[in-house]
């Protein structure tokens, strides 16, 4: 009977430790950060991988050489966002501005050789001269976006204005065709109406316009 008794206990100790299951481990992700026109690393670029359904993220911020590592990251699918001043807020594996990118599925393994391109902004600046070639000072600039169906733009007013040597600049660009239109101030003596009429580039009439292809930085 003892013997039996003690049988009887051992299997019951084995189907208890055959029964655990252990957690699965964590892994990390890493890689580099790019400027997509030049692909040069870019530093100090700021980093989130947010985990897909739920609210956790990890943050992180790339060195010297645009490196980023992320570690101990539970098991899961994952989005990676970057931004940077002077570049598109995009999405890893975004190839075109807006994108939606890429989701990363993280498993106990290290996900390593990651490139991130970051898409940098561009600048439209320029003069704006009136039919004496003088330049405007306190013109405002309104701007028009030509989307992928070629549909004319809309002309939104912009805050930015011509300074006194009629100069202006546009930073921060997405890539992309743009129309730009001069809105010159009222007229600050009678009958000055029509001496500086709105314009489009190069022309007085948006028939006569022309885009302004804008590249990545």
């Amino acid at each position: 009977m003892p013997k039996a008794k003690l049988a009887a206990g051992l299997a019951a100790v084995a189907v208890w430790l055959w029964g655990q299951s252990a957690e699965p481990k964590d892994g990390s992700v890493a890689g580099t950060v790019v400027n997509s026109a030049t692909g040069q690393p870019v530093r100090a670029v700021e980093l989130s991988l947010a985990a897909s359904g739920r609210g956790e993220a990890l943050a992180t911020t790339t060195d010297a050489e645009g490196k980023f590592r992320f570690d101990r990251v539970k098991p899961g699918r994952y989005s990676l966002r970057g931004s940077k001043a002077g570049y598109e807020r995009g999405n890893y594996g975004a190839t075109d501005f807006g994108g939606r990118g890429r989701t990363l599925a993280v498993t106990n393994q290290d996900i390593t050789g990651l490139e991130f391109r970051l898409i940098p902004l561009g600048i439209i600046q320029g003069k704006v001269l009136n039919r004496n070639g003088d330049p405007v000072p306190g013109v405002t600039i309104a701007c028009g976006f030509e989307d992928m169906y070629g549909a004319p733009p809309t002309m939104e007013p912009l805050k930015n204005a011509t300074d006194e040597r009629g100069e202006f600049r546009l930073p921060d660009m997405p890539p992309g065709r743009y129309y730009v239109q001069a809105l010159p101030p009222p007229p600050a003596r009678p009958g000055d109406e029509g001496a500086n009429l709105p314009a489009y580039y190069p022309a007085a009439n948006f028939s006569e316009a022309q885009a302004i292809p804008l590249r990545a930085g």
